[in-house]
């Protein structure tokens, strides 16, 4: 097991291009998703989105941060969140605010006191967006080798037919359309535990999440 987020982070430190942008990648959308939820209509979360991640990706922010220390997804809650008070405070405000405050993995416990609904609005956009990969390499498998089992689970679980009406549809028997059913489910969690192992710091953090996110 390779801990991939935390190779990416090291090589960020160093100013790497490429591993900046597969950081950005894999945590802008639920960064998006969540400041938005925070904040009242018409807020620009796109441009606070942009904010966040420029904070984490920052060789400077990033310089003391470690693995040892916790999750990275914790780190990017944290500086979600804080951006999300500091926005507010821009916009009730009647003078300009004070600076915002940076924050690190050793102020992470003072912010959760009142967040359990805030944690677990983080926690459903980043799983989301995990699985979305996840499904998106199940369904290029599926196409690749030919085989009708991304299909069969996106009708069975998004459109509601059953294995019965499915296999008319497809011109499959019954016991065939369960068997590709099956497959397709442990592909597709295959798929969900390896797109977790890019953003997770070890086998025992994988374990975890998976957990935690399934």
């Amino acid at each position: 097991f390779e801990p991939t987020i935390w190779t990416r982070i090291e090589r960020a430190k160093a100013g790497e291009t490429v591993a900046r942008d597969q950081i950005y990648r894999q945590y802008r959308k639920p960064v998006e998703r969540f400041i938005a939820k925070g904040l009242r209509p018409g807020s620009d979360s796109e441009a606070l989105a942009d904010d966040v991640m420029m904070i984490v990706l920052d060789p400077g922010f990033l310089r003391d941060k470690s693995r040892d220390q916790g999750r990275f997804r914790d780190l990017l809650y944290a500086v979600s969140r804080n951006t999300i008070a500091n926005h507010r405070r821009k916009e009730g405000a009647v003078k300009r605010p004070p600076p915002s405050k940076r924050v690190g993995f050793e102020n992470l416990g003072a912010m959760e006191p009142g967040a359990e609904d805030d944690r677990r609005d983080f926690d459903l956009f980043y799983a989301d967006e995990v699985f979305r990969t996840a499904l998106d390499a199940f369904r290029l498998e599926s196409q690749q080798g030919e085989r009708p089992d991304a299909a069969i689970v996106d009708l069975y679980y998004r459109e509601g037919l059953t294995q019965e009406e499915i296999a008319a549809r497809l011109g499959l028997t019954v016991a065939g359309t369960n068997t590709h059913l099956d497959r397709g489910r442990k592909r597709l969690r295959k798929h969900f535990l390896e797109t977790l192992a890019t953003v997770s710091r070890d086998k025992e953090e994988l374990m975890d999440e998976a957990k935690l996110l399934l």
